[in-house]
């Protein structure tokens, strides 16, 4: 090994003195001839050994001394790389007196300052320093690879200097990783990316940098496996994407070629007759999914001869094997929903559910991919259920069946026209005449059919199976506009720099107008609604725009309104009885807001009623033995035909109690007034969160009463309190006395403070107002008094429903 890089040493040093002395003659030769022509004494020198000799040891030292000041200031700081500020000044200290017009290596030099053989010299200086460096160190150390970043970032110093050539480095690099095996590589590697934007600075793409950077990456990436070094192939490529623009030709594919290297190899028919354990299907299965991956690695080798069927059998085979395989793991999920329409429901706790670690993640991957490497479809016979059995696997092959689909359907008509009319709308060129057949009518209906089956598949897959294919098809969606613009020959669409006074103009302008005063808005309140609102109220108080509303409706109003609907409905069992219950509901609010008495009533009614149904039906099933027909046609929730029945009959019983109580009334007025007393006017009183219906009481004057009246009144509440409690079962009767005009009740005028006058005349005259008033309430308790009576009569009202009533 040492007598190679010897021997390698040597040849630097005849390749340098070579091409400095070509270098130093060319530029002599040059400064001959423009001397002839101008009929001057030719400039003729002769190339002395010494002079380079001389530069190189003062040039090889000052390196050597920027290199352990180098070292020592990284030992002294502590950091990993040292920063540029201390290369320059290290630069311009040891080299720049050398390199530069002062000379100080004190040699001869060209008579044109432009061609400077000592750049020739220099570089080959620091090749040998490298070599040097790798010689010194037997084994591949980390304090290796850090002297030969620290020798490659004086070169690179150098080249900004103008020491030396700007391709110096990369060809540094490139002679440097030829020499390194591939682990060494990736060190060096690191090194190229972390200094990609001094590497890479003023590159273009087809001279200079752009093609030795190319050459050095393209050489790696042969020597690589790309089943064995997969990452570090991807970070190649990853490099250049990120160094070369996107519109680069040089790693663009523009015909559209296919990897046809990629050869699939499985095993023979002789091996599968020879398997005893494989049945007849699983042989044919076996030789036909394998045989697929020909198609899938060159499709246009599925327009050749009949290879148009074999493809669609193996596409249609293989997918209906995909499928049963879901549905079997969806079954052994416990999955109850549909294999294509929703994800199965796992007992499992999911990850967010979980307290996943990261950093275990992250670590776990990072293990996976570097004691494994992931090679090409195992073919193995024995193998094809397992991989079956993989997800991952199934889904590789169904990314493959998309992109082969899509290469097919490019080749219809339809597709065909659309994409010639994009390049038209460019004003690029047609596409090349098509040498490969154009798919026909049935075959373009075929090939989307199973490309929706494909996708279901795909969205059916778990875990996060939508997820998966939304991006799949981004991705082939990306692929045709790619197609598109290699057809189009590449155009540029990087958009060029915007130029600074216009861009300055822009700005003012715009500027401007954002800040000129802005016009009206048309409306003063924020929308029209709100504005119109305002206008109508303005200078108004809440109480007049509240009287303003509209009234709502009476119950008995309400009620005939809404009840024949309900009737004449031929809505379903279960919204008809929702409805009814709804109108039932509006129809106790709207009593108790002024008829608040008849609430009770119209409840007791209802569960009359339903009781007096649930006792025909009773009897009806102990009757027949077995549930009564209307229980049959009801659903789960037992809402049958009979319930609507009972719900209308229900609001029928709440029209008649309100009718009955409006009849009353009427009949207490008439006696009143043939009596020739005034009817009562009752004061409507506000009720609580329904300001619309409130009205002002001020006319309302309440009065003391005085002791009598309390007694008497406390008296009348116990008397009614203890009949209310005696069970309905018994009835009872209440003497009407017919009003008149002696009746009297306790006045307002002071009481006299004899007391023997007050046993005398225990009360006063009541006024014709105070008595009305009385008459009224004394017969709405004789209506309530009778209509439980009628109740208790026909025996359906017990003492625990009297109860809650009370």
């Amino acid at each position: 090994m040492d007598k190679f890089w010897s021997n390698s040493t040597e040849t630097c040093h005849v390749l340098g003195l070579w091409l400095v002395t070509a270098d130093f003659n060319s530029s002599c030769k040059k400064g001959q001839a423009q001397n002839k022509a101008s009929r001057q004494p030719a400039y003729i020198t002769t190339f002395i050994m010494p002079e380079f000799d001389a530069f190189r040891v003062k040039a090889q030292a000052a390196l050597r001394q920027c290199l352990t000041e180098t070292q020592a200031h990284r030992v002294k700081t502590g950091v990993q790389d040292v920063p540029s500020s201390i290369l320059q000044s290290l630069i311009e200290q040891h080299m720049v007196p050398l390199t530069g017009p002062d000379n100080g290596a004190n040699v001869q030099l060209s008579p044109e300052t432009k061609y400077d053989w000592r750049k020739n010299a220099l570089e080959l200086i620091y090749r040998q320093e490298l070599y040097d460096i790798v010689i010194s160190h037997s084994e591949p150390t980390d304090q290796l690879f850090q002297r030969l970043y620290d020798c490659l970032d004086i070169v690179l110093v150098s080249t900004d200097k103008g020491l030396v050539e700007q391709v110096t480095v990369l060809t540094l690099i490139e002679e440097l990783l030829e020499q390194q095996t591939i682990p060494g590589c990736e060190k060096i590697f690191d090194y190229i990316e972390s200094r990609k934007p001094k590497l890479t600075v003023g590159m273009m793409p087809g001279k200079g940098k752009g093609l030795v950077l190319l050459r050095m990456c393209n050489e790696m990436l042969r020597r690589l496996s790309k089943n064995m070094s997969t990452v570090f192939c991807g970070r190649i490529l990853m490099f250049l994407a990120n160094s070369f623009s996107l519109g680069e030709r040089s790693g663009v594919n523009l015909r559209g070629e296919f990897n046809v290297e990629n050869v699939v190899k499985y095993d023979s028919e002789e091996e599968l007759k020879n398997d005893t354990k494989m049945t007849e299907e699983q042989k044919a299965f076996y030789t036909l999914f394998w045989s697929t991956q020909s198609y899938l690695t060159n499709p246009p080798s599925i327009f050749a001869d009949t290879n148009y069927e074999k493809f669609k059998e193996g596409a249609e085979t293989t997918i209906s094997k995909f499928n049963d395989m879901s549905q079997r793991e969806a079954v052994v999920a416990g999955s109850t929903a549909d294999h294509h329409g929703k994800e199965p429901t796992s007992r499992k706790r999911s990850a967010s559910e979980m307290d996943v670690d990261d950093t275990f993640s992250d670590e776990a991957i990072r293990d996976v991919y570097n004691d494994y490497f992931f090679p090409k479809f195992l073919t193995s016979r024995e193998l094809l259920e397992l991989e079956l059995e993989d997800v991952s696997f199934r889904r590789t092959v169904l990314v493959q069946f998309l992109i082969a689909f899509q290469y097919l359907e490019g080749h219809s008509n339809k597709e065909i026209e659309k994409t010639q009319a994009i390049l038209t709308s460019k004003n690029a060129k047609s596409l090349a005449t098509q040498t490969l057949p154009k798919l026909t009518e049935e075959q373009e209906s075929w090939i989307t059919d199973i490309r929706t089956r494909v996708l279901k598949e795909l969205q059916a897959s778990n875990p996060h199976g939508k997820e998966y294919t939304r991006i799949v098809e981004l991705v082939l969606e990306h692929e045709k506009n790619w197609i598109i613009w290699k057809a189009a020959s590449c155009p540029p669409f990087e958009m060029p720099p915007v130029n600074p006074n216009e861009f300055t103009e822009l700005v003012n302008s715009k500027r401007r107008r954002l800040t000129a005063t802005l016009p009206p808005y048309r409306y003063a309140w924020g929308n029209m609604e709100i504005t119109n609102l305002y206008h109508r109220t303005l200078g108004r108080d809440l109480t007049a725009i509240i009287s303003e509303m509209p009234d709502l409706p009476s119950a008995k109003e309400y009620l005939n309104d809404v009840l024949p609907r309900l009737q004449n409905s031929k809505a379903s069992v279960e919204a008809r009885y929702e409805l009814a219950n709804a109108i039932l509901f509006q129809v106790m609010r709207l009593l108790f807001l002024k008829e608040a008495h008849l609430v009770s009533k119209v409840f007791l009614a209802k569960k009359e009623l339903m009781k007096t149904s649930r006792d025909k039906a009773i009897k009806a099933s102990e009757a027949d033995g077995e549930a009564s027909e209307d229980r049959k046609a009801g659903d789960a929730n037992g809402i049958t035909e009979k319930s609507v029945e009972i719900e209308i009959k229900v609001l029928e019983q709440a029209r008649k109690i309100i009718n009955d109580d409006e009849e009353a009334k009427r009949a207490a007025e008439a006696k009143l007034d043939k009596n020739g007393t005034p009817s009562p006017q009752i004061p409507t009183v506000a009720v609580q969160n329904s300001p619309s219906l409130s009205l002002p009481i001020e006319d309302v004057k309440p009065t003391e009463p005085d002791a009598t009246e309390s007694k008497e009144t406390t008296e009348t509440a116990e008397a009614t309190e203890k009949e209310t409690e005696k069970p309905l079962e018994q009835p009872s009767t209440v003497e009407i006395k017919e009003p008149s005009n002696e009746q009297t009740e306790p006045s307002t005028e002071p009481m006299d403070t004899d007391p023997k006058a007050q046993d005398e005349k225990p009360t006063s005259k009541m006024s014709p107002k105070d008595s009305a008033m009385q008459e009224a309430m004394e017969a709405d308790n004789v209506a309530a008094k009778n209509d439980e009576t009628a109740l208790d009569d026909s025996g359906h009202v017990n003492e625990d429903q009297s109860k809650q009533v009370d």
